[in-house]
């Protein structure tokens, strides 16, 4: 890989990015799904196939949903070999536990799934806040500082994003640093410096604050505090709001409130096993379907179990476990908003763009600026 200088195109391909964000066992090719950068899903659709398709290999990989379907196999089984009597038919939960524990479970889920996507969401706002920053300090170096220092700022504050989004999937290596100097973000003697004490964005962004102090200082040796204020501030915003992307990495939803959801859950379902399947399931085990539909008009088998029951009994099971599964693993999924999943937002598209956008503003100080901004630049040295 050759050391290309910022002001040229990126070499990298996206997808090399993408695999230095996620980490040496986590590349693969994921078409991603209404995240920035890829396909968006339609609103309005009633019926995606698409994202059935999602939600049903999601489900089924998880340990959960097999682990209830084994628990709901082995009751059926047992069930079909026991006798019929009286005292088995009468074997099940007390009516007053299924109706409170069914409610704690939709509340504790509800409500978990909405706090999950509260945090999703509330690190999105911070992407969106960074990469504001990003912009207006990339606008007001270019406007305001000589093209070899607005150059160095728009390196640093575009490294600095890069490392700790990088940083999300494990400490820098070589390998990472590597990619930050093919991209033009910083030249090796920067790397040596920035490896020998550890902490290389607090360092960069100390390298920039010299860098802003020196040109914030007027012709009389004072302080130009708008300047010096306004590029402060957006380096800043931008390094502080980046960095906390990993505070919310390494905090994850608290233990004890994921714990209660999933034993909620868990317990719900066994619930229903025992106390729904396994009592439907007895009964139309020991009863013709004659006896069930004593009063339909229609005709039907009188001997043998009722297997049309049967099948519905498993099948409602199936959808029962199916759907609080399905909750569980949606809120678990959303409490990671970054990684290769189809749904996870994709901070490399972020990365790409700002910059490609400093890139292009660099390559706008070659060119002189329109009639407006000449006029009111001479009229103000004229004035001085």
């Amino acid at each position: 890989m050759k050391n290309f200088p910022f002001f040229l195109s990126t070499i990298h391909a996206r997808d090399e990015l993408f695999y230095m964000l996620w980490g040496n066992n986590q590349r693969e090719d994921v078409k991603r799904v209404g995240v920035p950068g890829h396909e968006p899903y339609n609103y309005k659709s009633m019926f995606s196939l698409r994202g059935f398709q999602h939600l049903f290999i999601a489900v089924h990989q998880s340990q959960m949903f097999w682990f209830h379907i084994m628990i709901v196999f082995i009751i059926l089984c047992t069930i079909s070999a026991v006798p019929e009597s009286s005292s088995v038919a009468l074997a099940h939960f007390p009516s007053y536990l299924s109706a409170p524990l069914r409610q704690f479970c939709v509340f504790t889920l509800t409500f978990y799934i909405s706090q999950v996507y509260s945090k999703w969401n509330a690190r999105f706002e911070n992407v969106a806040k960074t990469n504001g920053n990003v912009t207006r300090l990339t606008a007001v170096a270019a406007g305001t500082l000589h093209k070899h220092d607005a150059e160095t700022l728009m390196r640093f504050v575009n490294a600095i994003m890069h490392i700790y989004y990088l940083m999300l999937s494990g400490p820098l290596d070589d390998e990472k640093w590597e990619l930050l100097r093919c991209r033009g973000l910083l030249t090796e003697e920067e790397i040596e410096k920035l490896q020998l004490q550890g902490s290389p964005a607090v360092v960069l962004y100390s390298w920039a604050s010299k860098i802003i102090n020196a040109n914030a200082l007027g012709e009389n040796g004072h302080q130009l505090l708008h300047m010096w204020m306004t590029m402060e501030e957006e380096f800043g915003g931008a390094r502080g709001l980046a960095a906390k992307q990993i505070a919310y990495e390494l905090t994850q939803i608290p233990y004890i409130y994921n714990a209660t959801v999933n034993y909620a859950i868990n317990a719900y379902l066994i619930c229903t096993a025992f106390d729904g399947a396994s009592n439907e399931w007895f009964r139309c085990w020991h009863q013709t379907c004659a006896k069930r539909a004593a009063n339909s008009p229609w005709p039907y088998d009188s001997s043998g179990s009722c297997t049309v029951c049967l099948v519905f009994v498993a099948l409602a099971q199936y959808c029962m476990i199916f759907i609080f599964t399905a909750g569980f693993v949606t809120a678990t999924k959303m409490s990671e908003a970054y990684g290769p999943g189809v749904s996870h937002y994709d901070l490399g598209v972020d990365l790409d763009n700002l910059l490609n956008e400093s890139k292009a503003t660099l390559a706008s100080m070659d060119v002189d600026p329109p009639l407006a901004v000449r006029q009111a630049v001479a009229y103000k040295e004229k004035t001085k």
